[in-house]
C-alpha cells in the first residue's frame, strides 16, 4: 500500500509557486472584474500574488493574494465624465492625457509603489503583469529583472498590437469601424475615415501623449528610463480577454494570446425579491436597459432621457432600467428603476426578451451566453465597432444616438428585435456555441501561458522579428527603390542604345545614297 502511495505521489505534477506582481490601474469596474478569476486562480494554486487595483476582490480566504486598493483614482475619472458623449476629439485627447498623468502620479506617489521601488533588493518577483493601457509600469520588470506580460480586458489598441509585432492595417483592422465578417467592401468614406483616425491617433500618441508620459516616468525613475514605446516592446507576452469570434480574424503573432469567452461569468445567485417579482409579473416579457459600469445612464442629457422614457412608455413590455440617480421624473408604470443590478442573474431569467446596452464586451458576452439579443447604443472606443459587429452578425440592432436619439429609430430597433425574436434568438444561440467551443477554459489558457513565461524566464523567442526592423525595411522601400533604379537604368540604356543604333542606321543609309549618286 505504501509503495502504491509513493508511486502515485511521484506521478503528481509539481509546480513551483511563483511571486507575481500585477498592476491594473484603470478606474473602471469592467477592466478590473474581468481579471478577478485569474488572480483568484493564481493564488489558489499557491502563487503569491501582489495586486495593485482600483477594485479589490476583497476575499479574505485568498491568503496568497495581497491587494493594494487604489479606488481613490476614480476621482480623476470624474473629470472627463460626459466628454465621451459631448467633447471634441482634441478636448477628449487632452482630458484623457490628464487622466493618465493623474493616475500614474497617484500610483507612483503611493506608499505601496514606493515600497516596491525602495525594497527591490530584498523582494523578488518572477513575473510582472501590467494592464497595457499603462505601459509605464512595465518598468517594474527592469527593476526586478523578471519577464513581463501585458494584459487587456478586451481587444487592445493598435499601438500595442504594433509593439508586439502584430498586423495593424488601418482599414482591415480599424479601431473606428468594423468590417462585417466575410465582407471587406467598406465605403470609400469608411476607409478614408479609418485611415485619418489612425494617422491622427498615431500622431498624438507619438508626439504628445507618449512624451508627456515619459516625462512623468522620468520624474520617478530617473532620466535614463526607457521611452514608453521601448518599454512596450520589452513585454514577453500579450494576453487579451476576448474571443476570436468577437475580436474578428486577425494576423497576430505567437506572443499574443486571446483567452476570452465569458471568463468573468460566475455561478448563478438568487435575484433580490423586488427585481424577481418585477420580472415574473411581466406577461409580455422584460427589456433590461443598462449602459454598464463605464458609462452611466445619468450622464445622458435631458433630451435623450426624455426620448428614452417616452419610447418605453409606448411599449407593451416591462423595462428594468439601471439608473444611478434619483432625478428621473414622470416615469411610466412599466419602468422599474434600480441603481445597482445583478446583471448576470437578470439575463438568466426566462422573461428577459432584450438587452439594451452600450456595447461593452462583457455585457455582450453575458447576453450571448444567455441567449439574449441586443439593441446597442454605443458611446466610446470599442463600443462603436462592437455595435456594428452585433448588427452584422444578426445578433441585434445598433442605434446611433449622437448628437440626437430619435424616438422613432429607437422604438423601431426594439420592435424589430423583439418582433423577430425567434430569428435573433436562434442566431444568438448559434454564435454562443462558437464562443463556448474551446479546447480549454479561458482562465486555464491564460494561466498556462503565465506559467509558461515564468518557467522559461521570458518568451522573447516568440517575438515577431518584424518589430525590430526599420519601417523602410518593413515596407521594402530600399528593395523597391533598388529594383526601380536598376530597371530605370536598363530602360535608359536600351533607349540610348536604340537611339544610337537608329542614328547609326540613318547615317549608313545617307552614306549609301551619296555613293549611289
Amino acid at each position: 500500500m505504501k509503495v502504491i502511495a509513493l508511486i502515485s505521489i511521484l506521478f503528481v505534477p509539481f509546480s513551483s509557486c511563483a511571486n507575481i506582481l500585477a498592476i491594473v490601474p484603470t478606474p473602471a469596474f469592467s477592466h478590473q472584474s474581468a481579471f478577478w478569476p485569474l488572480w483568484k486562480e493564481l493564488s489558489l494554486r499557491g502563487n503569491q500574488v501582489t495586486l495593485l487595483t482600483t477594485d479589490p476582490i476583497g476575499n479574505r480566504s485568498l491568503s496568497n493574494l495581497t491587494e493594494h486598493n487604489f479606488h481613490d483614482v476614480y476621482k480623476h475619472k470624474e473629470e472627463i465624465n460626459g466628454l465621451m458623449d459631448k467633447g471634441s476629439l482634441p478636448t477628449l485627447i487632452s482630458a484623457l492625457s490628464r487622466l493618465v498623468k493623474n493616475i500614474v502620479t497617484t500610483f507612483f506617489e503611493s506608499d505601496a509603489v514606493r515600497d516596491l521601488l525602495k525594497n527591490n533588493s530584498s523582494k523578488k518577483f518572477d513575473l510582472v503583469v501590467v494592464e497595457d493601457l499603462f505601459p509605464e509600469f512595465l518598468v517594474f520588470g527592469q527593476v526586478y529583472k523578471c519577464p513581463t506580460i501585458l494584459i487587456h480586458s478586451t481587444d487592445t489598441l493598435t499601438s500595442v498590437h504594433r509593439a508586439m509585432g502584430n498586423s495593424y492595417h488601418p482599414v482591415v483592422y480599424s479601431e473606428k469601424y468594423y468590417a462585417c465578417r466575410g465582407n471587406l467592401n467598406t465605403t470609400f468614406w469608411d476607409r478614408l475615415g479609418s485611415t485619418l483616425h489612425y494617422a491622427i491617433t498615431w500622431f498624438f500618441r507619438n508626439f504628445y501623449i507618449s512624451p508627456m508620459r515619459h516625462t512623468v516616468l522620468q520624474k520617478y525613475m530617473g532620466p535614463e528610463v526607457p521611452t514608453i514605446h521601448r518599454l512596450m516592446s520589452t513585454a514577453d507576452l500579450l494576453l487579451l480577454n476576448i474571443h476570436p469570434m468577437l475580436q474578428g480574424a486577425k494576423l497576430i503573432g505567437q506572443n499574443t494570446i486571446s483567452f476570452g469567452g465569458g471568463v468573468h461569468l460566475r455561478e448563478p445567485k438568487p435575484l433580490p425579491e423586488n427585481i424577481k417579482n418585477f420580472l415574473e409579473k411581466a406577461s409580455n416579457g422584460v427589456i433590461y436597459f443598462s449602459l454598464g459600469t463605464t458609462v452611466s445612464s445619468s450622464q445622458l442629457n435631458d433630451v435623450k432621457k426624455k426620448n428614452i422614457i417616452e419610447t418605453f412608455r409606448q411599449l407593451p413590455y416591462n423595462v428594468l432600467w439601471k439608473y444611478e440617480q434619483d432625478d428621473l421624473q414622470n416615469i411610466p408604470e412599466n419602468i422599474m428603476i434600480i441603481k445597482w443590478a445583478p446583471q448576470q442573474d437578470i439575463l438568466r431569467h426566462p422573461n428577459v426578451r432584450l438587452l439594451i446596452t452600450q456595447g461593452g464586451q462583457q455585457s455582450i458576452e453575458e447576453a450571448l451566453l444567455n441567449g439574449i439579443p441586443m439593441v446597442v447604443l454605443p458611446f466610446e472606443v470599442d463600443q462603436i465597432p462592437n455595435a456594428k459587429k452585433i448588427e452584422c452578425e444578426g445578433l441585434g440592432k445598433r442605434v446611433n444616438h449622437k448628437p440626437y436619439l430619435s424616438q422613432k429609430e429607437f422604438k423601431s430597433a426594439i420592435e424589430e428585435v423583439i418582433g423577430n425574436r425567434s430569428i435573433y434568438h436562434k442566431r444568438v444561440k448559434e454564435f454562443a456555441k462558437l464562443l463556448l467551443d474551446e479546447p480549454v477554459p479561458g482562465v486555464e489558457k491564460a494561466i498556462w501561458w503565465m506559467e509558461y513565461v515564468i518557467r522559461h524566464k521570458g518568451a522573447k523567442h516568440l517575438r515577431n522579428p518584424i518589430v525590430d526592423i526599420p519601417l523602410y525595411q518593413y515596407l521594402m522601400l530600399d528593395v523597391i527603390a533598388s529594383v526601380f533604379i536598376v530597371l530605370l537604368f536598363l530602360v535608359t540604356m536600351v533607349f540610348l542604345i536604340s537611339r544610337k543604333l537608329k542614328r547609326f542606321v540613318r547615317s549608313l543609309m545617307k552614306s549609301g545614297k551619296l555613293k549611289t549618286k
